[in-house]
């Protein structure tokens, strides 16, 4: 018995090579698109890497360029190798295309330089974002100052009816710090 599968199999290939023959020609193969597609990316090397010896692109058409070539299909690494610059280098271009728009102008204009955006992006970002960047200030007080306040706390609870806040005869610096951090922002409302 034979394989009747692969005789189709062979049958199918003998006529598409003499096809191929014939026909007009077709669309171009991966092999000649992938070929194509790295010299565009080599002609893109090597148009950068001339913008960056010559000093005459800025900023964001570096970071433009760059991203062209990540978005080609190259990593940061091989991109730097190409370059001859380091990772860092390209990581930080690549960072301007975060930048909001208006900033982006900027950078493109010369008004602001890539180390003044780096230096100064979180108060560039708006004072909306700034906020969440802010850290929460601390205080040093001593243990019986915040025990009395503990105190106090304690006293406003009772006098309007809030729920009760327990402190013991010896409160130990653990509860007084839970009561400051968690009752001192509900009690605040009562004080005037």
């Amino acid at each position: 018995m034979r394989d009747t599968l692969a005789d189709k199999v062979r049958t199918r290939r003998v006529k598409a090579q003499g096809s191929q023959l014939f026909s007009t020609p077709s669309l171009p193969s991966a092999a000649m698109m992938s070929q194509e597609r790295s010299n565009g990316t080599q002609d893109a090397i090597e148009a950068l890497r001339n913008d960056i010896a010559g000093g005459c692109a800025s900023s964001m058409t570096i970071a433009r360029s760059l991203g062209a070539l990540r978005s080609a299909g190259m990593n940061n690494r091989d991109i730097a190798a190409a370059l001859q610059v380091s990772s860092a280098w390209i990581s930080r271009r690549l960072g301007l295309l975060k930048a909001p728009p208006q900033v982006r102008l900027l950078i493109e204009s010369g008004e602001l330089s890539e180390n003044d955006y780096y230096r100064h992006r979180r108060s560039l970002a708006g004072k909306a974002n700034l906020r969440r960047y802010q850290r929460i200030p601390t205080i040093t007080i001593s243990f019986e100052s915040g025990r009395a306040l503990a105190e106090l706390l304690q006293y406003l609870a009772t006098r309007h009816n809030a729920s009760p806040i327990r402190l013991g005869v010896k409160p130990s610096k653990k509860e007084i710090i839970e009561i400051l951090n968690h009752r001192a922002l509900d009690m605040r409302r009562y004080i005037g």
